[in-house]
């Protein structure tokens, strides 16, 4: 259960990151890993989460149903952000660059 908090925490944290870096203009193009926010927000990151992110990988992390199977168009389901998932184990520039493009 704990770890499953830790994954939300770090996923309202980037979600953060994610929606700072595009209000700021961020530029298009390019795989260079953002500065990590100086602060903090967990309110600003759920809200953020619940907005952008929810919608496919579910309000409480469970992702898509078969996520492990691709479709037929060969894309794979939004994964669970718990630690069923696969999403932790991916640095952050690369989830990051998955997210934007």
């Amino acid at each position: 259960m704990m770890l499953r908090w830790l994954i939300l925490f770090l996923l309202m944290a980037g979600a953060a990151g994610v929606g700072a870096w595009m209000l700021a203009g961020g530029t298009s193009g390019t795989s260079a890993t953002p500065e990590p926010p100086q602060s903090i927000d967990l309110a600003e990151g759920e809200e953020l989460y619940q907005e952008y992110c929810a919608s496919c990988h579910g309000s409480v992390l469970e992702g898509q149903a078969g996520w492990r199977s691709a479709g037929e168009d060969g894309i794979l389901p939004a994964p669970p952000h718990d630690e069923t998932g696969h999403t932790w184990h991916h640095p952050d520039s690369v989830l990051f660059d998955y997210t934007k493009l």
